[in-house]
């Protein structure tokens, strides 16, 4: 009887640390069972809410949402503005280029106009030897449009001697010319003023003009 309780008591006392091993590791898979199975609820719920979120929103190309198309009146009714504004702005720079012109008096010049305003120009009769007719420097002055086929210039020009480069004054030219409808010849009319060294008006000088313009010509 006594060596059955010694073997009952012994085998009791060798299987409990098994026994609280096997228990411990049963709580380790239902711990980590569980942690995984919340990892796998909260994914599924953040997939889920993304889900809704791009519904909600629409972007893209997608096909269950399109957005529809409204078309820019402003930007359609532009170019008829533009078309409407186009001949009138092509008046105003219809001067612009390079063009031989014919004095009442008989001298030629040879004057040019800039797209923002200037012209220049230079002729026959600027350089003299001769005491009495000082030399001329290049013509350079501004041009504007002022309306219709109507176009006013005005240049100034320096006069000096040529031997002991005096200074002997300057003219000024104005000028009203009209364009013809092509735009390749004007007419019109210059009032040429001279003025000495000490700035006084000594000559006034009016003729007519006729000019034309000067295009590219093929190269033979």
């Amino acid at each position: 009887m006594s060596q059955y309780n010694t073997s009952t008591t012994t085998s009791a006392t060798h299987h409990q640390p098994t026994w609280k091993g096997a228990r411990r590791m049963l709580m380790k898979r239902i711990f980590l069972s569980l942690l995984i199975a919340g990892m796998i609820a909260i994914s599924a719920a953040a997939t889920q809410a993304q889900t809704a979120s791009h519904k909600a929103w629409p972007r893209g190309a997608s096909s269950n949402h399109s957005i529809p198309f409204v078309p820019d009146q402003a930007a359609e009714s532009a170019p008829v503005t533009e078309l409407k504004i186009a001949p009138q702005e092509s008046k105003k720079t219809a001067l612009v280029g390079s063009w031989l012109i014919t004095l009442g008096i008989g001298n030629r010049v040879v004057n040019s106009f800039t797209s923002d305003g200037i012209v220049l120009g230079s002729g026959q009769g600027d350089v003299s030897l001769a005491p009495d007719f000082p030399t001329l420097t290049t013509q350079q002055g501004a041009w504007m449009y002022i309306g219709g086929q109507q176009f006013a210039i005005t240049l100034v020009a320096v006069q000096y001697d040529v031997p002991t480069t005096e200074y002997r004054g300057l003219i000024k030219i104005h000028g009203l010319l009209t364009l013809d409808r092509a735009g390749d010849q004007f007419s019109g009319t210059v009032k040429v003023e001279i003025f000495d060294a000490e700035g006084n008006r000594v000559d006034t000088l009016s003729f007519s003009i006729q000019g034309t313009r000067i295009k590219v010509e093929p190269f033979n």
